[in-house]
């Protein structure tokens, strides 16, 4: 009897250590995680809160948070952006670049981060999805989400090409105008995304026949990075115009009438340069008709 007990005591010493190595993703302390892919061969697996995608959190970083900030960064409030402003110190000796921050469930994979100061502190950004997920951090962090609602705007918008009828070969320009008919001030960036072949704030669809044919493929480049913006303030009865060279989307080689449906988007915010100010997003629509003749 004594035999069988000493030869079983070394497979339980090694199932203990087995156990002690591998924390379950409800075990992991909340803090900042590097990560590996999921078929890594150590670490913890656990989802990510933006992609549903799973990935394994290995060695704890730090615990510290610094000073958080949670914003929502779409109209519904079912995405956010999480900011951990000098989050850290961080150890000497961090190996992997990539890091996740995990806070009572919710893995928010980290996208940016700033150089490490003298402190060895760094602020780190990550997005995430659902509004749950944020009420969970917002707890845990003892802060209040910035969640958006309606400022209360109205506009007025029209889309007017230049000319009756254009060639194929020739630039085919639009004007947008839009007009603040309501109470409140309209702030937002013209710019930011047009150092490329084309101006991406901008947005088309375009179909043959006044709109009864079939959908012109975007032949356009989209590629583009970034691009100086401009800070513009509309009050009550003022108009804003920008104008837009269509023909970066679409090349209408047939003769004929075009119908286009036309997007202008725009991220109003109530105060100018503050990544924390209530934004909302805004897209302009309406629909015109290009003449194309040969």
């Amino acid at each position: 009897m004594s035999t069988m007990i000493n030869s079983l005591k070394p497979t339980v010493t090694l199932l203990t250590l087995v156990l002690t190595c591998t924390a379950s993703a409800d075990e992991l302390p909340n803090g900042i995680y590097s990560v590996a892919d999921k078929d890594a061969d150590s670490g913890t697996t656990v989802t990510r809160a933006d992609t549903q995608g799973q990935i394994r959190l290995q060695t704890l970083l730090t615990k510290e948070f610094g000073t958080p900030s949670l914003v929502a960064t779409s109209n519904d409030n079912e995405y956010f952006r999480l900011e951990l402003s000098n989050a850290g110190p961080f150890p000497e000796k961090v190996k992997s670049i990539h890091q996740a921050v995990y806070i009572e469930g919710v893995c928010v994979v980290l996208g940016s981060r700033t150089d490490l100061d003298e402190q060895r502190q760094s602020t780190v950004i990550g997005f995430f999805s659902s509004i749950e997920n944020a009420r969970k951090i917002a707890e845990a962090l003892s802060i209040k989400p910035q969640l958006r609602r309606h400022p209360g705007h109205k506009v007025f918008v029209r889309w007017s090409p230049s000319k009756t009828s254009f060639k194929p070969s020739e630039p085919i320009e639009l004007t947008l105008t839009v007009e603040n008919v309501g109470d409140p001030d309209i702030n937002f960036v013209a710019g930011g995304s047009q150092r490329g072949s084309r101006d991406n704030q901008f947005a088309f669809i375009a179909h043959s026949s006044s709109g009864d044919g079939k959908a012109v493929p975007d032949t356009g480049d989209p590629n583009h990075f970034g691009g100086p913006g401009s800070w513009v303030n509309l009050k009550p009865g003022e108009s804003f115009t920008k104008s837009v060279d269509v023909s970066k989307w679409f090349q209408f080689s047939e003769s004929g009438r075009y119908q286009l449906t036309c997007m202008y988007h725009i991220e109003m915010s109530s105060a100018q340069s503050d990544s924390n100010s209530p934004m909302w997003d805004e897209f302009l629509t309406g629909r015109c008709y290009v003449e194309i003749n040969e």
